[in-house]
Formats: C-alpha cells, structure tokens, sequence
C-alpha cells in the first residue's frame, strides 16, 4: 500500500545551504532593500527505499488520519458478525449478555420454535390445538417457509442493519481528506454503507472506532452508534515493509518574507505530487506483511432499540407497509430494523389460501394472504376467535419485539449489545494492498500532505517564492498547502492573505497571474525590468522590482513597502 510512500523521501533530503541573514526590522513604508534568491535542485530519478512500521507511528496523527486508503464496504464484516452470532452453539449464547442472547434467539427463530404468547396471532395457537395441527405447521403455511428455517432470512437483516445503522452514520458518510481547491473544506463523501480507512486507522490498530461511531447528531435525530468497543482490529504484520520508487527535487524552493524582505525557503513536495511517483512502473510500490486475513479480535455491536411496543397496524394504508407505529421509528431502532427486514423477506409473496379441516371433514379454519401479503384468519364451527387481519411482516416484527425482551427487560432498556470475537473484517490482505494501490495512483494529491511533512524543510513564513522551471523565471505567491502542520496537525500559521497574487498595479485591481500549469499557485513568469505589486498577510502592500540576473539560477529583486 501507499500510506507510507514520502516516508523514504526524508533519507534523500540533504541539509539546507546556507540562509541569507534575515534583516531584523520590518520595512517601513517607503523604504526598499536589495535581495537575491536562488533556485535549488538536487534531482532524484527512480530513488527506492523500504520503510517500516515504526516510521509511520512517528508522524503526528492527524496528519494519519487525513490520508485515506479506501472506503471499506461493510456488508461483509457485518454478514460475518451475525452469522458468528447466529452460529455459536447454546453454551456459546448463554455466555453473552440478555440482549445478545435474544438477539441469538431471534436469529436462530423459526416456524418449528418461535412462541406467538405477546403478539397479535396468539390465538393461533389455541385454534390450531382445537382442530389438531401443529401451530408451526400452520405459521410455515401462512408465511410459505420451511417449518426449520428462520423466519429472517440472515441476507435480509444484513441489509438492513447495513443500511438503516451503518449507513445513516454520519461517518460513513463522509470523511476528512486535504483541502483542495474542489473541496476546500476537506470533506469528502463515502462510497454507500462504507467505512473509511485512513492511514491512522491501520497504524493504530483501529482505536478509535468506538468514538467515530458513537452516538452522533443526524438530520433524523439523534444517531446511538453502533460501535460499542473494537480491540485488536489487526491489518498488518510487525513486520511490515514496502518499498517505493520516486521522481524528485528534494530541495525547497526559496522565497521571502515581505515583512523584512528576509530569506525564507518553502518545501518543494507538494508541487510535485502530479510527477512524484513513478506509477506508470508496475514495482513503483512492493508491500510486505499485510495480514492474508485481517480479522476483528473483539467487537462489540449495539442496536438501540425505542421504548414502546409497537403493535401490528390494523389497516392496509398507507401501503406498502401499513399502519403500524414502528414505521415512525427512526430507521436505526431494533423494531424498525426488524419490521423492514421482515417486510423485504415477505413482501414479495404470492396470493395463497390454505383451509385446515376438522377430523369430520368440517371447514374450521381459514387462513389468506393476498398479494400485498395482508393476512385475514377466519374460523368456523365455533372453534373461537380468530387473529386480526395484519400484514406479515407486522407478525415476523412482533414476534422479534417479544423475543428481544424474553430476559424480562422493560420496554426502552433492551438495547441489542454483544461482543463477538476474531471476525472477519470481510477483505483480505492481496484485495485491500491492491485496492489502497490503486485509489492512491489514481489520486497521488491525495498523498501531499504526509510527503511535505516526511521531508519536512520549510524555514521561515514566505509570502513569495522563487521557482525556475523550463529555463525561464516564475515568481509563485505561496499557497495554503505550503503551510506546514504544526504539533496538532493544524496549520503552524493561519493563511490570511485578502489578495493572493501578483498586480500591476498598486490598487491591486489589475491581476497578471494565474494558477497555470499542474499546481494551484498563482504565479507569473519575469524578466529584468518587470515590476509587480503584492500585498502580505498583513495587508501591507509591497513591489517587486526585478533586476538583471546575477547567473542562470538566481533572481535579484528590490523589495518596497509601499504601503
């Protein structure tokens, strides 16, 4: 993988030479000084290095956390937690909490062993003695399962707990990245039921899981999470290595600080980014020591549930799905989870009638569904009374209802949590190198921020810088991805330039520069005897007078504060 790659560049970055001595007073108005700048090289063509992990958990982690790898789809870490839940033997399912078991229980429900006592057909049970038939029977019949499979489909309620509390997090929705001139604001949206990785998630070992997906404020209200704990969410080996190619200037570029006209040099990197990596080259990135298949050591899920019972509706509309109460649940809740989970395992139903006869031959029992898959029982012969009509997925969502609370739990303090140990994370080391590869050579800006600070050699704070590319001279107006991080990670300074660019004249209304070629900077080509107007981060205003050149790669200047 790539997170690592301008790790190696600091190995090729040597010492600075010397600055020109600052002055040390800031210009006055009027007063003007003599400089001369330089254009540094030190090219590197095809330099490799192997990194390991440790370089990496020295970098300052915000820094980590803005690099992203790729949008981890969730479906199956998901379908493989549910499906471990569903699968641990009775001894494994007594050993977590009420509410796992429950939810164990109602996982694992089916025909044969589900219990009607709490919900709407309980009757069933009584009419289906009275004309002897199994009740399980009769609940295959109506809902066309087999009386040994569970009535929720595990597909289904992956679905659903994958889009109805994964997906309306708020942090998978979106995740932080570099500003761009795009997206300046650093925020960029999240592939659909995903969870974005960066580079601080895999150096950490995922530690923060718990705390991006807790509790969180949404337009629907207030999101519970549905993290509790993860440890030991294990991507790479200890003995993680790769190795990367590059294409470089390694020195910075120098400029100065309108201030007191003093020397100042900016870090080159990010303006290199567009030809920094050879990735044309199928061996620009070896990777070493990702784990075959990276698993969850322990992972604790919670699905709240709301703090009523909500009952079948008792009429058709509005359609598709009735009248009951849990569709105005937030889509999150445990009863809103498991009535639409229920809806989509039996909506698509056909029209049936089934009759249930007694020994004599006498009609006792009716049950229809139509191809809405609302149900109506009807009994004959006195054999009592039958259940109100409901629709399916009402039933399957009522009988999840009783289940969850079979610990005796009241209302509203049944929130679905249980831990679960050694899951799949649902993608293997060979699919999720080649994929971090892939998004990173597809967009190596992406990569701009950790290259600057890995080979880290801005001294100063310039406002201008010099370039000299293609044998002619550019004056750059520095830009906000030239301010390098500070100890948190934040910006060592604020950018609060009001007219980023160079002028032609002293009002500064008449712009001559541009962000042309492959970086954002504004920035105009000079020659002797050109003068250009430039205001700091100050608001001072000062012009740039350029004089005959001392050598090819040297640029003289006068410096004027004129306002």
């Amino acid at each position: 993988m790539r997170w690592a790659l301008p790790v190696l560049l600091a190995a090729c970055v040597p010492p600075l030479p010397p600055a020109d001595p600052p002055a040390s007073e800031p210009l006055a108005p009027g007063e003007a000084r003599e400089v001369t700048l330089r254009a540094l090289s030190l090219d590197v063509r095809g330099f490799s290095e192997r990194v390991d992990l440790d370089r990496l958990r020295a970098m300052p982690q915000p820094v980590l956390d803005r690099l992203w790898l790729l949008d981890l789809g969730l479906g199956p870490l998901a379908t493989n937690a549910l499906q471990q839940l569903r699968d641990l033997s009775d001894r494994e399912a007594r050993a977590l909490s009420p509410t796992g078991q429950s939810m164990w229980t109602l996982l694992n429900t089916t025909a044969d062993n589900v219990t009607l006592t709490g919900t709407s057909i309980e009757e069933l049970v009584a009419v289906a003695g009275a004309i002897g038939i199994p009740p399980a029977r009769a609940l295959a019949e109506i809902l066309e399962t087999d009386p040994t499979e569970p009535i929720l489909p595990l597909g289904d309620v992956v679905d659903v707990v994958v889009e109805q509390v994964v997906a309306t997090h708020p942090a998978t929705q979106v995740r932080r990245g570099p500003p761009t001139p795009e997206r300046p604001d650093g925020v960029y949206p999240v592939a659909p039921a995903s969870l974005p990785i960066s580079l601080g998630d895999v150096v950490t070992d995922f530690a923060s899981l718990p705390d991006r997906f807790g509790p969180a404020d949404t337009p629907l209200g207030r999101h519970p999470g549905f993290i509790d704990a993860a440890e030991g969410v294990t991507v790479l080996e200890p003995d993680f290595a790769l190795t990367v190619r590059v294409d470089l200037n390694a020195l910075p570029y120098r400029g100065l600080d309108l201030t007191d006209a003093s020397d100042a040099a900016v870090n080159s990197t990010r303006s290199q980014i567009a030809t920094l990596f050879r990735t044309s080259d199928p061996d620009w990135l070896r990777i070493e020591g990702l784990r075959a298949n990276p698993t969850v050591g322990s992972l604790t899920l919670r699905v709240e549930e709301s703090d009523a019972f909500h009952l079948a509706g008792a009429t058709r509309e509005p359609a598709p799905r009735g009248a009951s109460s849990v569709w105005d649940l937030p889509p999150w809740a445990f009863e809103r989870v498991a009535a639409e989970a229920s809806f989509r395992a039996l909506s698509a139903g056909g029209e049936r009638c089934t009759r249930y006869d007694l020994a004599s031959g006498a009609r006792a029992f009716d049950a229809c569904v139509d191809a809405t898959g609302w149900a109506v029982f009807e009994t004959f012969a006195g054999l009592g009374n039958p259940p109100d009509p409901l629709y399916l997925w009402d039933l399957v969502s009522e009988v999840a209802q009783v289940r969850l609370h079979d610990g005796g739990l009241a209302e509203g303090t049944a929130h679905v949590t249980f831990t679960l140990r050694d899951v799949p994370l649902g993608i293997d080391g060979d699919t999720l190198g080649a994929t971090v590869a892939a998004n990173l050579a597809a967009d190596p800006g992406a990569l701009d921020e950790l290259a600057a600070v890995l080979t880290e050699n801005t001294q100063g704070a310039a406002d201008v810088m010099y370039v000299r590319t293609d044998g002619e001279d550019q004056l750059w107006f520095v830009h906000p991805q030239d301010i390098p991080p500070g100890d948190t990670g934040a910006p060592a300074r604020p950018y609060t330039y009001a007219k980023p660019g160079f002028y032609a004249d002293e009002a500064l209304t008449e712009q001559v520069s541009s962000p042309f070629g492959d970086t954002p900077h504004e920035r105009v080509r000079v020659a002797p005897g050109d003068r250009l107007f430039i205001e700091d981060d100050d608001g001072a205003v000062f012009s740039l007078t350029v004089s005959d050149k001392p050598s090819d790669a040297r640029l003289a200047l006068t410096v004027s504060r004129v306002q």
